[in-house]
């Protein structure tokens, strides 16, 4: 099927599951699990992986999209009828600083300056992972197409798995910035480890 690339005229909707403080008796304060929350954000958001928005390479005139794009700092609105309590600004503050939303589906075959380029699942909506976890929506529509093969639809699928089932994994470091160097210097072998093995099999 055809599909759109990613290019900086996108935009990612989506909801994810976090913790919500409500208020309890006495005004304690009280943690609601999974409390879904909206989350939105455009290609364009500065918080991101700048580096993989491809620099020469343009579609219409927008810098296109490598797989593997992150935004960070991603807005979230909890969407609850439940009062907040106090602590409740603090716990927002801190999902939005660790909040992420990354393309996982790219083509393989097409590469933007040295790296596969993030690509929509079917014409121009596209599916990031985000944080939470939870999924977003992307729309962006776009003249420049591609047809994924089934290699790169059952690779996203297994790299966005695999790296949910890490994310535990990482947060068992103590230290935050070894957190960040192992995360970052490990998690992209595992995910090339991964995509190998499934374009071996399929």
């Amino acid at each position: 099927m055809s599909a759109c690339f990613y290019d900086n005229g996108g935009v990612m909707a989506g909801i994810d599951a976090h913790t919500y403080i409500t208020v309890g008796p006495a005004y304690a304060p009280v943690p609601v699990l999974f409390t879904p929350h909206g989350v939105a954000a455009p290609f364009l958001h500065p918080p991101a992986t700048y580096w993989k928005r491809t620099g020469t390479v343009l579609a219409e005139g927008r810098q296109m999209i490598q797989r593997g794009f992150k935004l960070y700092l991603v807005p979230h609105i909890p969407l609850t009828g439940l009062p907040p309590h106090v602590t409740e600004a603090v716990e927002l503050a801190k999902i939005i600083a660790k909040s992420s939303s990354e393309s996982y589906l790219g083509v393989a075959s097409v590469s933007g300056e040295g790296e596969s380029l993030a690509v929509c699942v079917s014409s121009c909506v596209g599916v990031n992972g985000n944080c939470g976890p939870g999924l977003g929506v992307v729309l962006n529509p776009s003249s420049v197409i591609t047809s994924p093969t089934a290699a790169d639809y059952v690779g996203a699928v297994a790299s966005w798995s695999v790296g949910l089932a890490l994310g535990p994994v990482w947060k068992m470091i103590p230290n935050p910035v070894l957190r960040f160097i192992i995360e970052k210097a490990v998690g992209p072998q595992i995910d090339k480890l991964v995509r190998f093995a499934v374009s071996s099999v399929l």
